[in-house]
């Protein structure tokens, strides 16, 4: 009841009453174990069930924030450089400088804003909200902008520089494929994050908007009769990587 006041909830703050779940569940689930031979068989597909969830949800699911941190470490140079990385994603998707420690190289990660600050401000619209609102549009003013020319020269120039590398999401890349091109990076990786949709006997489809185009990789099994689109991180690098230092 008391986690209902909150307004930020997360999983991790219920972990303390879990024993407690587990002692109520306990009682129900012994009168399953003496039972009939059909009521084993019920907790058995139970049983079945959850597994699939934990080795889904235990080797898979949101597994790319982790992995592709940890292929950047493998591209750069073991050599005191400092290399910088954009993540052109929503709020928290990568845990940053958590799994880039590799001393004595440096990170300088950046992030689009979503502030408590920048969302306490109705007036201001965080960079986590217009890039979702239109990824290619954002990327046009961060990275190619220039509010005033003088004599073919910008002269007032907004632009951040171009990352030694970039992560994005696999379901932006339609909007954003032709800019990342123009800054002259190339993709190195893709890093499964999880299932996105799920398409049976090429009739039944669940997640539809997974299969509008072809952003996203997909998996066939059984001739073509089950078919999983999957949602990943997309890695890229500067093809004149040029550490900052």
């Amino acid at each position: 009841l008391s986690h209902s006041f909150s307004e930020h909830k997360e999983f991790r703050f219920l972990l303390p009453i879990l024993p407690l779940f587990c002692l109520l569940c306990g009682e129900r689930v012994q009168v399953f174990v003496g039972a009939s031979a059909s009521r084993k068989k019920l907790l058995a597909l139970g049983a079945m069930t959850n597994l699939a969830a934990v080795v889904y949800l235990g080797l898979l699911h949101q597994r790319a924030p982790i992995e592709v941190n940890r292929r950047i470490v493998e591209l750069v140079k073991h050599e005191p450089q400092t290399y910088s990385i954009h993540y052109l994603m929503g709020c928290h998707s990568t845990p940053l400088l958590s799994h880039l420690h590799s001393p004595p190289i440096k990170f300088e990660p950046w992030a689009l804003d979503c502030s408590p600050s920048c969302r306490a401000d109705p007036k201001l619209e965080c960079e986590s909200d217009l890039f979702a609102r239109d990824p290619g549009k954002f990327m046009e003013d961060t990275y190619f902008h220039c509010s005033d020319f003088e004599e073919g020269t910008c002269v007032s120039d907004l632009r951040i520089f171009y990352p030694d590398f970039l992560v994005a999401h696999s379901g932006d890349m339609p909007t954003m494929q032709s800019r990342i091109a123009t800054m002259g990076m190339k993709e190195v990786g893709r890093f499964v994050n999880g299932i996105n949709g799920v398409r049976f006997a090429n009739k039944y489809t669940l997640g539809s908007d997974a299969f509008a185009n072809d952003s996203f990789s997909r998996l066939s099994f059984l001739d073509g009769s089950l078919v999983l689109s999957l949602d990943e991180f997309v890695l890229f690098e500067n093809s004149q990587i040029n550490p900052r230092y």
